[in-house]
């Protein structure tokens, strides 16, 4: 067998500066050659630029219990986190004040089943097994068990002051209503002159919001009335004199003298306090009213809303809710009306495509999504024919779908979502797959519904860059179970670990921009936010073959180029080959080692206040070592922790050492 030729081969160099993601789906040694086996708290932003983000803040807001799901909304013009506790309360955080105050006591919500979205910029809508409710930035309102509106169904007549409104029955209380009183009837007294056909005749006289007024129909010689209607019947708390014994004074543009007989019935009824808990309509008392007032009566409806739910959206001027398999929408232009003579209703979602129930409804990209555990539907289209709500109701994937509700969210055209095996994106209608990069991450994520363990997702703009974000409980080999959030921005996955306790994440849009919320269960961050934090960072390259896996390759120095801010950066690592991880070591630091004089002599630079201080060079900076070792595949592992730092580069001088053989075994 002819000897291997054993002479040194040119030295050659391989550099890395076409920074891709991450991709943990493949072997190190065969993922592309500008990608990373693992690149955490670095941003690959683009050529010769990586960058260690921004670090979290610190808390900004407490409360009391264990958050497990939050969402922002804006009411009034003030964005709030609304924070949901597994006892059942619920908080505001005050995203421009940080102050936390209660919404919901405990036990006031279930604690594991309640889902919020926002109707126009006046109302948080909560919808819960233990109900539908609504906050308006100062009162929380369940409005299962309210009464819903008053309709008269007398007017009486005889009333010369506003009567009483009462209510009883029903297994409810605390419902409160005010009634005025306004025109009933009419008669001429007096037919005055010069008056026209149509015009209009106000009624002087009594205390009112807003005066009758008649209108002139027929008129007689001289302009006298002879026929009229009643054009507008008025709102008044007192009538006009005594009547219907005097005559009402009147003013018109042209005419006058014309005076009329009135009477009063009860209207309008203003519902001043919805009630609490009644199981059916409450009977309705109309008492007072002056001494001649008789025959009013009133007629209570219950608020016609969904009993409960566990997920919600707006869409198309309606609020949607789901329960188990079925779709409640309200009346359009109404939050809390979802009765059926309104144009509300609600359908069943009875296909088979659908596992099991509703995971969530979500409104985006002019559609609203019904996702369940491995489907997708949308509803367009929707419009009111002769009363009522129609709409398409299409299914775009049966067999995708998510049980992870927050993880849910529109990202550019396409709406996003997390399950256990993997981050899918809905393009029109066509799922797909975003994170095959990630297929070495996903076995190791703890994803458990009952345990309140859920991926949950935020956008967030990182360096002007807009991203999208999930939350991911990983099972770090090394480190144990710790929060990880898995990023995505232009073809491109990367890692960042932001506090290893975070348990949920979510966006709130401020002032046009896209900021990153997270709690622990019991406080609040603000994520990416503090550019002084110092942040650990791993870089994890290929392993490179250098175009020929068959042949050893001796690598003979590592260098990188790094531009550093104003502070320390102390950066570790090892040269790694296919048998060792970790096989040599090196270090780097852009801190200045010491300062000699003409003589060689160490200088120590102190303060006034007798410190030593730490000189730093910064800016651009090549990092060269020295480094012996020899594998067939070739790599370096980097961790560092410092501030703001850009990675440039990094580079490999090696030569080819032992090739393939030229002739095999006899």
């Amino acid at each position: 067998m002819a000897a291997p030729d054993r002479k040194d081969t040119p030295k050659r160099n391989q550099s890395l500066r076409d920074f891709q993601g991450v991709n943990t789906q493949s072997a190190r040694q065969v993922i592309g050659d500008n990608q990373f086996a693992w690149l955490e708290n670095v941003m690959p932003i683009g050529f010769g630029n990586m960058i260690v983000p921004p670090g979290p803040s610190g808390v900004l807001a407490s409360w009391v219990g264990t958050a497990y799901h939050m969402r922002s909304v804006n009411i009034s013009g003030t964005d709030y986190e609304i924070v949901f506790t597994t006892n059942g309360a619920v908080y505001a955080v005050n995203l421009g004040t940080n102050a936390a105050s209660t919404i919901a006591i405990a036990g006031k919500l279930s604690g594991s089943d309640s889902e919020i979205c926002q109707w126009e910029n006046t109302q948080a809508i909560i919808v819960d097994t233990k109900g539908y409710f609504s906050w308006d930035g100062v009162t929380l309102t369940n409005w299962v068990g309210t009464v819903g509106n008053l309709s008269i169904t007398t007017i009486g007549t005889g009333y010369t002051s506003s009567p009483a409104i009462g209510f009883s029955g029903g297994g409810g209380a605390s419902a409160a209503a005010t009634c005025d009183i306004n025109v009933a009837t009419a008669t001429i007294v007096a037919a005055g002159l010069l008056y026209n056909v149509n015009d209009l005749v106000v009624v002087a006289g009594g205390t009112f919001v807003r005066a009758a007024v008649l209108q002139v129909a027929t008129i007689g010689a001289g302009g006298t009335i002879t026929g009229f209607n009643l054009y507008d019947s008025g709102d008044y708390t007192v009538s006009v004199g005594v009547l219907p014994a005097a005559a009402a004074a009147t003013t018109s543009l042209y005419g006058s003298g014309a005076t009329f007989n009135l009477t009063f019935g009860i209207g309008p009824i203003t519902l001043t306090n919805v009630g609490v808990g009644y199981t059916s309509a409450p009977a309705v008392a109309v008492t007072g009213g002056g001494a001649g007032g008789a025959g009013g009566a009133v007629t209570a409806n219950l608020t016609v809303v969904p009993g409960g739910g566990t997920s919600c959206a707006t869409y198309a001027g309606r609020v949607w809710v789901s329960s188990n398999r079925t779709v409640a929408f309200s009346a359009p232009g109404s939050f809390n009306d979802f009765s059926s003579t309104a144009s509300g209703g609600s359908f069943i979602m009875s296909d088979e495509t659908l596992i099991g129930t509703i995971t969530a409804v979500r409104s985006a990209n002019n559609f609203l999504y019904i996702l369940g555990p491995s489907s997708v539907n949308v509803v367009a289209d929707v419009n009111v024919v002769a009363g009522n709500t129609v709409f398409s109701n299409t299914n775009i994937s049966a067999s995708i779908g998510t049980n992870n509700e927050s993880s849910i969210l529109p990202y550019y055209r396409a709406l996003w979502f997390a399950n256990p095996y993997g981050i899918y994106a809905l393009y029109g209608s066509t799922t797909q797959k975003m994170s095959d990069d990630l297929d070495g991450i996903f076995p190791l994520v703890t994803n458990s519904e009952a345990n309140e363990i859920e991926i949950t997702a935020g956008t967030v703009v990182i360096q002007e860059i807009l991203c999208v974000a999930f939350l991911v409980q990983y099972n770090d080999p090394v480190n144990g179970l710790r929060a990880l959030i898995l990023i995505y921005f232009n073809k491109k996955w990367w890692l960042s670990s932001q506090g290893d306790t975070l348990s949920c994440i979510d966006t709130a849009i401020i002032d046009g921009h896209q900021v990153l919320y997270a709690t622990d269960g019991s406080n609040l961050y603000k994520l990416f936010s503090d550019a002084t934090a110092v942040i650990s960072q791993t870089i994890v390259t290929k392993l490179w073959d250098m175009g020929d896996c068959l042949s050893n390759k001796q690598i003979l120095k590592f260098g990188m180029e790094i531009i550093n801010p104003l502070t320390i950066n102390n950066i570790t690592g090892t040269i790694d080959t296919e048998l060792y991880t970790g096989s040599v070591p090196f270090s780097a630091s852009n801190a200045v080692a010491s300062w000699t004089n003409n003589l060689g002599q160490v200088i120590t630079w102190t303060n006034n206040l007798g410190n030593t201080i730490s000189w730093l060079s910064s800016g651009y900076g090549f990092f060269p070592m020295d480094i012996q070792t020899v594998g067939r595949y070739l790599g370096a592992t980097i961790t560092s922790s410092g501030i703001g730092t850009v990675y440039s580069g990094f580079h490999m001088q090696y030569e080819i050492r032992t090739p393939w053989p030229e002739d095999g075994p006899m």
